[in-house]
């Protein structure tokens, strides 16, 4: 017992924080070393560790492990102790959709991080399609639209992207009329296809 406490940084001076769990219930007390009966139950606790894994079984681990605090987290109907630097634990069937949330997000901050806009081709022919409704709308006009939206947009979704960034990732005015202009000549050779059928 005094190795571990020693691996551990444990004062052996002071009770020692031990945190429990019953039927999922969580415990915590604290046992006093130098008392024979305290000294006994940390006796007894310490042979029925579970055994650690050996990439964990290193004395830096084990100091590690003594300095870090826990605190109780709800999961589901249970309460269990995590180390404090952990978020609240959540259901397994949640895990992929919260790694998929993770990426859209990062994919979405990407965005807004590089000089130029690189926004897809089939991407800028959604905004060239739509911009068609805005007939007689100026160009300076139509960008500051979409740069309006994409504004609100983001800071309904709590992401915090400033106006340069969000100006570097939009399509110029010079860009848009090329799109718009490339669609013209899509939808123009597909009313001529089908005059000919």
């Amino acid at each position: 017992m005094e190795t571990f406490a020693q691996h551990h940084n444990l004062d052996f001076e002071q009770a020692v924080p031990v945190q429990f769990s019953i039927c999922n219930v969580t415990g915590e007390i604290g046992l006093d070393p130098m008392d024979a009966n305290d000294r006994k139950i940390l006796d007894l606790l310490h042979k029925k560790l579970n055994p650690l894994p050996k990439e964990l079984k290193e004395i830096s681990k084990a100091s590690t492990r003594g300095n870090t605090f826990v605190s109780e987290r709800t999961c589901g109907s249970s309460r269990v102790w995590i180390p404090n630097r952990y978020a609240t634990p959540v259901y397994s069937n949640q895990v992929g959709s919260i790694g998929e949330d993770v990426e859209v997000s990062k994919n979405l901050k990407d965005q807004f991080k590089k000089k130029l806009c690189k926004i897809q081709a089939d991407k800028h022919r959604y905004m060239a399609a739509c911009n068609i409704f805005g007939y007689g709308c100026s160009k300076e006009g139509t960008v500051m639209i979409e740069a309006g939206i994409v504004k609100a947009l983001l800071s309904q979704s709590g992401l915090s992207i400033d106006n340069e960034n969000i100006a570097q990732a939009l399509p110029s005015d010079k860009t848009l009329d090329k799109y718009e202009a490339a669609l013209a000549a899509d939808c123009i050779e597909q009313a001529t296809r089908g005059c000919m059928h």
